[in-house]
């Protein structure tokens, strides 16, 4: 797995580089009618909203999948406490002879 995401980073980090240097053009960038341009080069401006993008998608999936780790912790502390009752319900007595309160006729001395 480690090997797949190293070539696909490299392949990634390869096509950034080639868009990069095929657009440097620079382009005039107004972020406001009052101020003046900042001219840019064309792959800064590309890449910084592709950039963008990708932090607020993330963001995005984050606030959504909320529902689904809060269920999963739940689930968690469910299952952790069944397992600690399923641990106390098969918990081996002291003894081997069954306490007198089930059977009333058996006399002490069968106990061990």
């Amino acid at each position: 797995m480690t090997l797949i995401r190293t070539i696909v980073g490299f392949l990634i980090t390869i096509a950034v580089l080639v868009f990069a240097a095929a657009n440097l053009h620079t382009i005039e960038v107004y972020y406001t009618p009052f101020t003046p341009a900042l001219e840019l080069p064309l792959f800064i401006v590309a890449l910084g909203l592709m950039s963008f993008g990708f932090v607020i998608g993330s963001m995005m999936v984050w606030i959504n999948e909320g529902k689904a780790r809060r269920e999963r912790c739940r689930q968690r502390k469910e299952i952790s406490k069944l397992q600690k009752e399923l641990e106390e319900t098969h918990a081996p007595n002291d003894s081997d002879a069954p306490p007198s309160d089930f059977f009333p006729a058996l006399p002490k001395a069968f106990k061990k």
